[in-house]
């Protein structure tokens, strides 16, 4: 499959200035993800399979290892937002994740995200997450799913990047915080790691409960993920 075309960057002059909100391409995500059914209904029709047990260095996904994991944007186009991620529901991921990312319309994140696994993985012979990546100096986040409801909880850790190097950031999950709309979730349990349902990366201009990332900038970005 082709990948999306490159946009270019708002200007630093019209970013208040109210943006064309795309509602196909809001449209498009939310059918990906299956984000409009009913959550009994998608358990009706996709039962969960029984869990693909892992062990430690065990590769999740990678360039050369995909293990038929779907990838698909997740961008703030699903809050009114204008930010774009460079790939279409649904294609080949190579590792590159570039796109532009602005604060217009109230947005202010760009991600990607995996479809739900067929099968959940059961990590509970593993410790954490090892993630290798090659970034521009933003900090991103890193965030693992162990339910398969659309907006349940994201376990999140923020990394930061070196612009051009290549980083090995590692993700114990007791580091995992539980999170809703980027703010921490009061009361919840850790994460269960006999099932990891999907895995999602951020660009956000928020950190956490209201807190400011550091090092956001609005405009153009470019994370390489090379393994999971």
């Amino acid at each position: 499959m082709s990948t999306a075309t490159p946009q270019k960057s708002p200007s630093k002059d019209d970013k208040s200035t109210k943006k064309n909100w795309e509602f196909g391409r809001f449209l498009k995500t939310g059918t990906f993800y299956n984000a409009f059914q009913p959550q009994i209904i998608k358990r009706l029709f996709n039962p969960v399979k029984s869990a693909q047990l892992f062990k430690p260095n065990q590769v999740i996904w990678s360039k050369e290892e995909t293990n038929d994991i779907s990838w698909g944007p997740l961008d703030d186009v699903v809050m009114g937002g204008v930010s774009k991620s460079d790939i279409n529901p649904g294609d080949q991921f190579n590792g590159t994740w570039t796109g532009f990312v602005t604060s217009a319309n109230n947005g202010g994140f760009a991600g990607i995200r995996t479809k739900n696994f067929n099968s959940p993985k059961d990590l509970t012979s593993c410790r954490g997450f090892v993630v290798k990546v090659r970034g521009d100096g933003n900090r991103y986040k890193f965030i693992a799913r162990d339910n398969d409801e659309w907006n349940g909880i994201a376990w999140s850790y923020s990394f930061d990047t070196q612009s051009g190097k290549s980083t090995e950031v590692k993700i114990p999950f007791s580091g995992l915080l539980p999170t809703k709309y980027a703010r921490t979730v009061d009361g919840s349990t850790i994460f269960d790691s006999k099932s990891l349902r999907a895995i999602q990366f951020s660009l956000s201009k928020f950190e956490y409960n209201g807190g400011l990332n550091p090092k956001f900038k609005e405009g153009e970005f470019k994370l390489n993920i090379d393994s999971i």
